[in-house]
């Protein structure tokens, strides 16, 4: 098995108050309700954003309503990355209490719709039984329960594909179990030919692929290099294709030690994928499904740029919230989140 992806080698990571170095080189205290923000007790980690939609659909299977769910989800179809996300966030409460889900596939046994849910709980599921642990620290009891659920995750997306082949979300989590089952480059390209002609500027497909191209995977620097610079080149204006590069750049491009770090923290890679990123998200439509998590990495890494208004403007954008890649990705969000807000309010003065 390949390693888990790495943890980040920089930020801060738990900070229990809402502090940050000043330009003095002193860590101060910051306040945020004193600038208008919402203090980190408050910030809400199981979310990107505000969703109205995405709570009718939870609260419904909250209460055991599968049908207000796939009417929730009939209206977003059309859409890959709104659907997924939907999918997505509906699979993860299903990990937590599936009986609703399993009144839903019982009562509506063709419902595309409970069947992609399904498939993704089945994933997530494996995931949390791995942890994300590296590799080698992964217990034994551990990697056979990620292999028992995620095995069974391919029919369950397979029989969500035949009664409705037009969904891309199938096919996405199919992407998920060739990176967790190790299933070769040519078969993993199969699914990605199916799954791009389905959502072929969808972040989420492009999220996944990138996945299974990094070097701790399947692949290699060449092949996420590769990857990376052609789903730039390809992204229409407002597709937040760009967020891909941020993505890339945090796991594999950030030098893990000082003065290699800061310097391209502070250099013209991150700077032009930064402006690149902004100019995307200028002319995303309104209700992007992937605009929060777009403002994430644009808050995160306009902060260690030194670009602090700009950086202001987007945790404006996702205030309360802090529910989103880079700050899932260490050990405390919410600390994270608040510290690096913190540094941007004091880098901006």
């Amino acid at each position: 098995m390949k390693t888990q992806r790495k943890a980040p080698a920089f930020g801060i990571v738990g900070t229990p108050t809402e502090t940050a170095v000043a330009p003095g080189g002193q860590r101060q205290a910051v306040d945020p309700a004193t600038h208008g923000f919402v203090p980190r007790e408050r910030l809400r980690t199981d979310r990107a954003g505000a969703d109205p939609v995405l709570d009718t659909a939870v609260e419904a299977a909250r209460r055991g309503d599968w049908r207000t769910v796939t009417a929730t989800l009939e209206p977003a179809r059309p859409d890959p990355d709104r659907y997924f996300r939907l999918v997505a966030d509906l699979a993860d409460l299903a990990v937590e209490d599936e009986s609703w889900l399993y009144a839903w596939l019982d009562g509506a046994p063709e419902d595309a719709n409970a069947w992609c849910v399904h498939a993704h709980a089945l994933v997530r599921l494996a995931w949390r039984l791995r942890t994300a642990a590296p590799a080698p620290d992964v217990l034994p009891e551990q990697w056979k329960g990620f292999l028992r659920v995620l095995n069974q995750a391919p029919e369950a997306a397979e029989r969500a594909a035949k009664l409705d082949p037009g969904l891309a979300a199938p096919w996405i989590s199919l992407m998920s179990c060739a990176q967790g089952l190790d299933w070769d480059h040519d078969r993993f390209r199969g699914i990605w030919a199916e799954v791009v002609s389905r959502g072929p500027h969808s972040v989420a497909v492009h999220q996944r692929a990138l996945q299974y191209w990094l070097p701790r995977w399947h692949g290699s620097d060449e092949l996420t290099a590769g990857f990376v610079a052609d789903t730039v080149d390809r992204a229409a204006p407002g597709s937040l294709l760009t967020g891909i590069r941020l993505e890339y750049l945090f796991m594999e491009r950030v030098p893990t030690s000082d003065p290699q770090r800061s310097a391209f923290l502070r250099g013209t890679e991150l700077g032009q994928a930064l402006d690149a990123a902004l100019a995307d998200l200028a002319a995303a439509p309104a209700g992007h499904p992937y605009q929060a998590r777009h403002r994430h990495w644009l808050a995160y890494f306009l902060t260690k740029a030194g670009r602090y208004p700009e950086a202001i403007e987007q945790f404006r954008a996702v205030d309360g919230f802090a529910g989103a890649w880079p700050w899932e990705l260490f050990t405390d969000a919410a600390g994270t989140f608040a510290a690096t807000r913190a540094e941007a309010i004091l880098g901006s003065g």
